[in-house]
């Protein structure tokens, strides 16, 4: 059965789940909700697809299956961001915690959306090296050093061994080469929200930067060609109802903090799955104007299925810049000079 079936009752999925409906799956093969399924699994949303194919019943095990991981998985990451935020708070260390299941709560009321795999956390630049030793301090081994990784991809990451163990992705920065970086991200950190867990007050991103996260995690999918559907679907629970105000607000915001372009993409894509107007746009041309409606979301859900058509990276760089000459001709050279590095510095010895 082709990846388009699958999508076809995955999207059908997802307008029920709206709509607080389940899915009639009576004469549907088997293989097409089976695939359906494996793309809900492969974009990280299986559980948000539960209940509107819970009828069909080998799912059952799956989605048992996927809840047991995520509360494992979660429940010892949120012990050990205590740990880590206590480790920042003790070396007076600025930071923000992105991503994971307290970002999972703040969306969906629900630490155990998906399971998560490590620890991310933003500081400012100017305070990284201090970060790093207060986590190396608290017996994290850094894994990687190379400069190529600190400087062009903005994030280092480490490991402290134990059973079990965890994983911190230390970050300065939340772009890399090919995505444009946000003209305000010293603010995602100065503007965080607390919340309080377990006695403990955690930075966490606020909503209008926890929606512009979506949108950076979208558009890096999009570039590496990997599944993007949790942060999609992330972004469309936050603008909610998706009335003309909100998403008009949302895109203004984007817009103004250079983030415009990923918006743009991203509520494209949102439009054709919910069949809603969300007005994307790119300084009122089409966007991807080359790139159909189903392409857009089979890039975005699908990016390995054969014969899928695939926006070249430069166009993709295009859109997110903007359509801006200047901004797209610095991303290029940043792009090229990524690849200078990354040859230089992660070259691998001879054999």
């Amino acid at each position: 059965m082709s990846e388009r079936a699958g999508l076809d009752i995955l999207f059908d999925a997802l307008r029920a789940r709206q709509r607080g409906e389940t899915v009639s799956l009576e004469g549907v093969p088997a293989t097409a909700i089976g695939a359906a399924i494996a793309i809900a699994g492969h974009n990280k949303i299986t559980s948000l697809v539960a209940q509107p194919l819970i009828g069909f019943e080998p799912s059952r095990e799956v989605f048992d299956q996927h809840k047991l991981t995520a509360f494992y998985n979660n429940s010892m990451i949120l012990r050990e961001t205590l740990r880590v935020c206590g480790l920042l708070e003790r070396a007076r260390v600025r930071h923000v915690v992105v991503k994971g299941p307290l970002q999972q709560n703040l969306i969906y009321g629900d630490y155990f959306v998906r399971a998560a795999l490590d620890i991310d956390v933003l500081v400012h630049r100017g305070d990284y090296v201090r970060a790093r030793t207060a986590l190396q301090g608290g017996d994290y081994t850094l894994l990687s050093p190379s400069i190529w990784w600190w400087a062009f991809l903005g994030e280092q990451h480490f490991d402290r061994p134990g059973v079990p163990g965890s994983s911190v992705d230390l970050h300065w920065s939340l772009h890399q080469p090919g995505t444009p970086a946000s003209r305000e991200a010293g603010r995602f950190i100065d503007e965080a929200r607390r919340v309080r867990h377990n006695g403990v007050d955690i930075p966490i991103l606020s909503d209008r930067h926890a929606a512009l996260l979506a949108v950076i995690s979208i558009a890096k999918a999009l570039y590496n060609r990997e599944p993007a559907g949790a942060h999609l679907l992330d972004l469309f629970a936050m603008l909610k109802s998706g009335a003309p105000e909100v998403v008009g607000s949302f895109m203004a915001e984007a817009r103004q903090c250079g983030l415009g372009g990923h918006a743009a993409i991203a509520l494209r894509a949102l439009g054709h799955i919910f069949d809603a107007d969300f007005s994307p746009s790119a300084n009122g041309r089409p966007v991807l104007p080359g790139t159909t409606p189903d392409e857009l979301v089979g890039l975005m859900f699908t990016p390995e299925a054969p014969g899928l058509k695939i926006a070249r990276r430069r166009t993709l760089v295009w859109e997110f810049c903007d359509r801006n000459l200047w901004r797209y001709g610095l991303e290029l050279g940043r792009m090229g000079a990524a690849q200078v590095a990354l040859k230089m510095f992660e070259r691998q010895p001879a054999v």
